[in-house]
């Protein structure tokens, strides 16, 4: 990994973090550790495709410990050129993984839904919180999102979701799909490791199979078990 698209590309996550407030400086940028507000930090890891349009990025809710307080996750651009589809990736990350993290750590329902335990529309037993559904592609990119928000998509994979993530608190549910029929994309990442069983039960779901190439994606935050109900 170059250092100056390393440079570019974290300069391009300080400007799109600043819109959240308080303001990022690429001036705190340190190798690949972009250095935030406070104790958040993110994180460029090498990228494990062979697509330079791909990123891995870890926003990491406290440099000092990232074991506990890392939600990792990978993203991809389109656009004209290298910088565009770098800020279209980082745009789309900020949107899901980068919202539901702000929700979770200043509570209002501004960024992403709480979803509690006893809710028909969350995983049974977590308190998970949602950013929605992003959709993306050529066509109507509209389809596959409000499908999985009618289904809705969590409870469908609430019982493999529950029985994969590893951690105690702030496990992190990247979830893509779509494609047209014969050569669709399904794939689940559990705290940034794709999990086969997850990504398996995501395919067999009857989600529409659109005619051009169009894709759905989500980021939920399984923040911690709940043990008492605490209603919607």
């Amino acid at each position: 990994m170059s250092a100056d698209r390393t440079r570019e590309v974290l300069t391009i996550v300080a400007e799109r973090l600043s819109e959240f407030g308080p303001a990022w400086s690429a001036d705190r940028i340190e190798g690949p550790l972009l250095r935030g507000p406070g104790t958040v930090g993110v994180l460029l890891r090498d990228n494990h495709t062979s697509h330079d349009n791909h990123l891995d990025l870890d926003l990491m809710l406290n440099v000092d410990r990232p074991a506990e307080t890392t939600l990792s996750d990978c993203t991809t651009g389109m656009g004209p050129d290298l910088p565009a589809q770098w800020r279209q990736a980082v745009d789309s990350w900020a949107q899901l993984t980068v919202a539901t993290a702000i929700e979770m750590m200043q509570p209002a329902g501004k960024w992403a839904d709480h979803i509690h335990g006893d809710a028909a529309t969350g995983v049974p037993g977590w308190h998970v919180i949602h950013p929605g559904f992003l959709g993306f592609g050529r066509g109507d990119v509209s389809q596959l999102a409000q499908w999985a928000f009618e289904a809705p998509l969590a409870p469908l994979l609430a019982e493999v979701l529950d029985a994969a993530v590893d951690r105690v608190f702030l496990n992190g549910v990247k979830i893509i799909f779509g494609g047209t029929e014969g050569q669709e994309i399904a794939e689940v990442r559990i705290n940034g490791q794709a999990h086969e069983r997850a990504s398996a039960a995501l395919r067999a779901l009857p989600w529409p199979r659109p005619q051009t190439p169009v894709f759905a994606k989500t980021y939920l935050l399984l923040v911690h078990r709940e043990t008492t109900a605490c209603g919607d």
